[in-house]
């Protein structure tokens, strides 16, 4: 069963997707970016630094990264991938996921879905790049669970690699019960390899997709790997990792990242330690509120990490 790593804005960037691949790499089949979009007619000067070749040479080397669009329409794909293809990409992951509401509401990401005309325009570049690769990330619908119905034809007439689906709807974001009724519908009316996606947390989580959808291809965890780096060697190999390996492993990656976005942030320790910050928005939540307090209130990088050091010994 391969892993994929789902792309999570503001969180799996160059940096962190790099420092992942070095320590646990050997478990991740692909890497997918956070989405880009056109923005004022072009790509952002960050979104260029953030995709170029030069913070994501390996990965693109090794073949495991793919990046994912946000097009509102054919014109805006074209764009992005032909930009993208000059740096080395050559498969590319088309949004039809993203529930955010200032996304949806311009017809992007989870938007488009109740548009069949629209989603068959947007598919139809597939056809203009031959050369490339093309996957599908996608909802049930934006307001409702079956609406993926309307898109059937659509689907299945394009040429992806698979399609990623997250059996929820738009309007429930990351709320709620998955719906995997209506999930276990699609997977037998979709006639691509299917990825499926969400609340996968645990081994457990996996093996039970598993077991209740052989006909699943692969896995694309998000939150569950910003929580515990390791749980893709966990599935993977069978064997749980103990705490103490636990903590060990998140300390390696964390003075990874402090290395990578020193690096790459040039707005001073203050902008380097709010990065920081952020990464304990998922991982490791069984620490203990008292530490997490202390990290989240820490004044400067060095007495962040001493706060992290204790905090990670005090894990196990």
């Amino acid at each position: 069963m391969h892993i994929l790593f789902a792309p999570i804005q503001g969180y799996t960037d160059s940096v962190y997707r790099n420092a992942h691949n070095q320590l646990f790499g050997n478990s991740i089949y692909k890497y997918y970016t956070p989405f880009i979009r056109v923005e004022k007619g072009g790509i952002r000067k960050h979104d260029a630094k953030e995709f170029g070749a030069e913070r994501n040479s390996e990965l693109i080397e090794k073949g495991v990264l793919t990046p994912q669009i946000l097009p509102a329409n054919a014109e805006e794909a074209d764009y992005l991938i032909n930009e993208l293809a000059n740096t080395g990409y050559r498969e590319f992951d088309i949004n039809l996921g993203c529930p955010f509401p200032m996304i949806a509401k311009h017809h992007k990401g989870c938007g488009l879905l109740p548009y069949p005309d629209e989603v068959k325009e947007l598919l139809g570049v597939t056809e203009r790049h031959p050369d490339l690769k093309f996957s599908l990330k996608m909802r049930l619908g934006l307001e409702d669970a079956y609406e993926w119905k309307g898109l059937t034809t659509i689907i299945n007439s394009t040429p992806l690699s698979h399609v990623t689906i997250h059996p929820r709807t738009g309007r429930q974001q990351y709320k709620g019960e998955i719906d995997l009724n209506a999930f276990g519908e699609m997977l037998d009316a979709i006639q691509h390899p299917i990825v499926y996606n969400g609340d996968l947390l645990t081994p457990a989580d996996a093996q039970k997709i598993q077991e209740q959808y052989p006909k699943v291809g692969a896995l694309m965890i998000g939150r569950g790997l910003l929580a515990n780096p390791c749980l893709a060697d966990e599935i993977v190999s069978g064997v749980p990792t103990t705490q103490k390996e636990k903590a060990e492993k998140i300390g390696e990656l964390h003075e990874m990242l402090l290395e990578g976005y020193s690096n790459v942030l040039d707005g001073g320790e203050c902008q380097i330690l709010a990065k920081m910050k952020t990464v304990w928005v998922y991982l490791l939540p069984e620490m203990g509120k008292r530490e997490r307090k202390k990290i989240e209130k820490s004044k400067n990088l060095q007495e962040y990490c001493g706060f992290v050091q204790n905090a990670l010994k005090a894990s196990y």
